[in-house]
């Protein structure tokens, strides 16, 4: 069964593991889980299951390989730099680290330091996350120099830096995003004004009070349905989210913003 390069998202359903042999393409997806019972199935993926475990289904979060998961002996999911949010990818949003930096890798068990998951990243990593999350490579109309690791992030399209060098701005309005913000992008801490409008995506307010520069948000066009803590932007004095999706009452979060 071949559903690679589709947008399917969430976890797989558990009721798969009826299948006691099975050979199921999900690579680039937006798979967010892997039921563990599903990685005892010693005969699906032609076998490879009993020699590489949950791998040889899906390279886990924060690694990649050319086909999105374990194949063999000679390709195993590599551990990227930045952070790849779903299982299957078959890229990093960086440079990869070299096989041999985590030998465990090569037997299919990463730990969680190999996964590169961090609290604290850079902007650069938050960035790509972005990139990565909203489909850049086969959605986006314009990414001229993003992902480009010989190039600064101010140099990348859509984004204006300050004079230290720290994003104040970022423009990827009508772009062709697709897919879902990662929360990781209120943590652009200068970041005063972003144009997100006319892209099919979701978006979600969850933590934008990391982003404490803010002042212009602009998100019309888009599935934006909830305005749940919008009220934590505390800088916010420009917000427009016309020609959404959002229903019901009308909430108080909006009415709540101080500015």
């Amino acid at each position: 069964v071949d559903l690679s390069d589709n947008i399917l998202l969430g976890e797989l359903p558990s009721s798969l593991d009826v299948f006691d042999a099975l050979s199921i393409d999900l690579s680039k997806n937006m798979i967010t889980g892997l039921p563990a019972g599903l990685c005892a199935k010693e005969n699906w993926m032609e076998g490879n299951v009993g020699k590489f475990g949950c791998n040889a289904i899906l390279c886990p979060p924060g690694s990649y390989s050319p086909n999105g998961r374990q194949i063999s002996d000679l390709n195993p999911c590599l551990p990227c730099r930045t952070v790849t949010p779903y299982y299957g990818m078959t890229f990093c949003g960086d440079e990869y680290l070299r096989p041999t930096a985590f030998p465990s890798q090569q037997r299919g068990t990463p730990t969680p330091t190999e996964q590169w998951i961090r609290e604290d990243q850079s902007e650069r990593d938050i960035l790509s996350l972005v990139f990565t999350q909203t489909l850049g490579t086969r959605s986006w109309i314009n990414s001229d120099g993003w992902m480009d690791s010989n190039r600064d992030v101010c140099d990348w399209y859509g984004i204006v830096c300050n004079g230290e060098g720290s994003i104040k701005e970022v423009d990827l309005g009508s772009n062709g995003l697709r897919g879902t913000l990662p929360l990781e992008f209120y943590q652009l801490k200068k970041l005063e004004r972003a144009v997100l409008s006319n892209n099919d995506m979701v978006i979600v307010f969850s933590g934008i009070g990391q982003a404490e520069s803010l002042r212009e948000l602009f998100v019309s066009g888009t599935d934006t349905y909830d305005t749940a803590s919008i009220r934590q932007a505390l800088q916010l004095s420009v917000l427009d989210i016309s020609n959404s999706t959002l229903e019901g009452e009308m909430v108080g979060d909006i009415f709540a913003l101080v500015n």
